[in-house]
């Protein structure tokens, strides 16, 4: 690492390569730890986030997460207050300066697993994050960092609170038209069925997605835009599913009701993509922060 620092993140990304294509061979039938050994895995985590550390990007996080996953089928990390948890919780945090200083995008999908796996950061790196999270102004990170919040009441109020004001200016910048090309319409699309955010802000979603509707009825009787309008129409059609709980059908944009892991989902994909416009393809075909 300090011999070659241009090329920490390509190395990082190796040696965690190297270490999670062993460890998931659980999959296979292999066993990793004999019982009573979880003081090993937590070794190896450590190891892993003092890889991680050097170069936190988006693929080398989906990497440690998929490592704690295939982990936890051995030993119940999951389990709030438990023993494993706690240690696990340890580790972590141990590593808060990664969270504080890493580029957001790349972080984020620690968010959930935190909520999953009933961790909690402290407040200053929440801080420093809440403060990234302003700056990126990104939809997906602040419905991430909703759902972390709720292992504290007064701090899930709070982001509760900021979200659904966010959400609300966002959606009342859109403008009539091409709403579907505006960066805003991703509120609507993770939003649409947030059962957080106040019953006005969800009028004003409501409000677009029939605007949206009727504009589709219009291109469906022009023979020029008939399938932009029936495509338009099945997108609507979707968004206006809606269930007070959150609990749409999995096919959902975001699964605010948390029925599907987000450990399970990143660890049994054996493809990488990402939504965030900050990345770029290089070279070598790994995925890489533009910052």
């Amino acid at each position: 690492m300090n011999d070659f620092q241009d090329n920490r993140r390509t190395i990082v990304s190796f040696l965690l390569s190297a270490l999670l294509n062993n460890i998931s061979r659980v999959k296979d039938g292999f066993r990793l730890f004999a019982n009573e050994k979880a003081n090993k895995a937590l070794l190896l985590i450590d190891l892993a986030f003092f890889m991680y550390a050097f170069s936190p990007t988006f693929d080398s996080t989906r990497k440690l997460i998929s490592m704690i996953s295939y982990m936890n089928n051995e030993i119940d990390f999951i389990q709030e207050n438990g023993k494993e948890n706690d240690k696990l919780k340890n580790v972590i945090q141990r590593y808060s300066f990664v969270f504080q200083r890493g580029n957001l995008p790349d972080i984020t999908d620690w968010f959930p697993f935190f909520a999953e796996y009933h961790i909690s950061l402290d407040t200053t790196t929440e801080i420093e994050i809440i403060k990234k999270a302003d700056a990126n102004n990104n939809p997906i990170t602040w419905a991430n960092l909703l759902l972390y919040s709720k292992y504290y009441q007064p701090f899930y109020d709070e982001i509760k609170a900021k979200v659904n004001m966010i959400v609300d200016r966002e959606v009342s910048k859109l403008s009539s038209g091409e709403y579907m090309m505006q960066t805003e319409f991703w509120y609507i699309l993770i939003y649409h069925n947030c059962p957080y955010i106040s019953s006005n802000t969800h009028s004003k979603i409501n409000s677009v997605i029939s605007s949206i509707r009727t504009q589709a009825r219009t291109q469906m009787s022009n023979r020029e835009t008939i399938h932009t309008g029936m495509a338009t129409y099945l997108i609507c059609d979707f968004l206006c599913q809606q269930s007070p709980g959150g609990n749409k059908p999995l096919e959902s944009f975001y699964d605010w009701n948390e029925n599907r892991s987000i450990s399970q989902q990143i660890t049994y994909h054996t493809f990488q993509r990402t939504i965030f416009k900050k990345y770029r393809n290089n070279r070598n075909s790994l995925f890489a922060s533009i910052e």
